[in-house]
């Protein structure tokens, strides 16, 4: 998926912590910080047109599709989703 920052031509990928936890983080580190704990899933959002949406789990471990744009409300079971 390509980096959604303005300007950036980069690519989101995962990365590790120095401890192990997997966060999801731009190629052009340093010049771009973007990152995330969420994997994002490269769909725009329907309500507010955000480039990309936030995959998420619950503790009952059902994935949740929701929108990374504060103050907007989407949010989409992943069985309805399809993710690819």
């Amino acid at each position: 998926m390509a980096c959604p920052e303005p300007g950036c031509s980069g690519h989101i990928v995962p990365r590790r912590t120095r401890r192990g936890r997997v966060f999801y983080g731009c190629t052009n580190y340093p010049a771009c910080t973007f990152s995330t704990w969420q994997r994002p899933v490269p769909r725009p959002c329907p309500q507010c047109q955000a480039p990309y949406l936030l995959e998420k789990t619950n503790r009952g471990q059902h994935l949740t599709l929701v929108c990374a744009t504060k103050g907007c409300t989407y949010r989409e079971t992943a069985e309805a989703a399809s993710i690819a």
